[in-house]
Formats: C-alpha cells, sequence, structure tokens
C-alpha cells in the first residue's frame, strides 16, 4: 500500500495544482476592473490586505511552481544520524508532494471565492475554519514524516 501511495501522491499533486493554474487563469477574467485581491488572511478565514488585480497571478503561479515540484530530484544530504537513506529520501518526497497537493488544494479552494471578495458578495473564506484547516493538515503532514523518519530511517 505505501509503494502505491508513494506512486499516487506526486501524481495527484501534479494534477491538482495544474488544475488549479487553469482555474486561476480562467477566473482571471472575472475580476472586476478595479479589483482589490486578497493577499492574507487570517485563521478564521478574513481578509487583512489586499493588492490590485495583477497580483492575482500569484495565486496560479504558487500553484504552477507547486505541481512541478515532483518533478525537481533533491539531492540534499542526509542527516548523520540517518540509519537507512533510501527510507528517508521515501519519507521526506511523500511529506513534499503531500505538502504540494494540500497547498494546492488550498489554493484552487481560495482561487475559487476571489472573485466573490473582490465584488464585496463575500467577506472572507468560507467555511470560517478553511485557513484553520490547512493549517492543520499541514503540521499533520510534517509532523507525521519527522515522526516516521525518526522512528523509520
Amino acid at each position: 500500500m505505501g509503494a502505491q501511495l508513494a506512486r499516487l501522491l506526486p501524481m495527484a499533486c501534479v494534477t491538482v495544482n495544474s488544475v488549479a493554474v487553469l482555474r486561476g487563469l480562467s477566473l482571471y477574467g472575472s475580476l472586476p476592473a478595479d479589483a482589490m485581491v486578497p493577499m492574507k488572511f487570517g485563521i478564521f478565514g478574513e481578509v487583512k490586505w489586499s493588492a490590485s488585480k495583477p497580483w492575482f497571478f500569484i495565486y496560479p503561479g504558487v500553484c504552477l511552481m507547486l505541481g512541478l515540484m515532483p518533478f525537481y530530484n533533491n539531492s540534499a544530504q542526509v542527516p548523520q544520524w540517518v540509519t537507512h537513506p533510501e527510507i528517508y529520501k521515501a519519507i521526506m518526497d511523500a511529506a513534499a508532494d503531500a505538502v504540494g497537493l494540500t497547498t494546492g488544494a488550498f489554493m484552487l479552494l481560495v482561487m475559487e471565492q476571489l472573485p466573490l471578495i473582490a465584488r464585496h458578495d463575500q467577506s472572507g473564506l468560507l467555511p470560517d475554519y478553511l485557513t484553520m484547516s490547512y493549517l492543520a493538515l499541514l503540521f499533520g503532514s510534517l509532523a507525521s514524516a519527522a515522526v516516521a523518519a525518526h522512528q523509520l530511517a
């Protein structure tokens, strides 16, 4: 099962982020000409600050970068305490793909709501717990990778 997950996670990361890039580019046209695009959100999804319309391209740009991440061959040094470097590398690759997938999905959900927020039809991200859920998933992915690396590698 772990080997299948190791193959599915990078494909899911690339797929979700590719969809997010395409969707983001298509949503740009639906923004009002004088739109202020939210750039920072609070823990409950409230807009902290906004920037002008061209800054919207940050969102699909981040997704493009995340979508290409599985193709990047990271040859970072393995820490000295690691006794099984191949297991350590597999765990770190899975963690990176999980972060890319989670962040890409979050960015897609945010981009879907940006036109509504820019038109003032919506005051922040919905549901209110979206940002908190993303941060919890991110922390859980990284914490479980750290525990797995210490226990298995």
